[in-house]
């Protein structure tokens, strides 16, 4: 029999099938990595998230195992937000461009955190907002 993928890219992950072994129609047995920009799955607080965060807005991502100070943070942009909550998570999607010249190859399955840029705002308007959250 062939066995053909849905999409083109490179294998990350196959299931332990020994050679006889019968599949069920529709067994995910493998999952195909896509050429292409990176993408980022990233979950927040959605009592927080729901309507602060919407499709184009900046991002960098820092990776868990490496540290910033010395791979830096990656640019990233917000690529979809999900319609409604999941539990208490919110879904975010995001895209990472790749570089063309990088010293740490990103790959499928790291783990780090995400900031989105949300609003810039004066300094004043910092103070503000503390002095009527101190009052309230």
């Amino acid at each position: 029999r062939r066995i053909r993928a849905p999409a083109s890219g490179v294998i990350g992950d196959v299931a332990a099938i020994r050679l006889g072994d019968i599949l069920p129609p529709g067994t995910r047995f493998a999952t195909i990595v896509p050429s292409g920009d990176l993408q980022i799955v990233a979950s927040f607080d959605a009592a927080r998230g729901l309507g602060r965060l919407s499709e184009g807005q900046t991002a960098r991502l820092r990776l868990d195992g490496f540290a910033w100070t010395q791979y830096g943070d990656f640019p990233a942009r917000v690529d979809r937000v999900a319609g409604e909550a999941n539990g208490r998570a919110l879904r975010v999607d995001l895209r990472l461009p790749r570089r063309d010249r990088q010293e740490l190859p990103l790959r499928h399955g790291m783990t780090g955190q995400v900031e989105i840029l949300v609003e810039r705002i004066s300094p004043a308007i910092m103070v503000l907002r503390a002095l009527g959250q101190m009052m309230a």
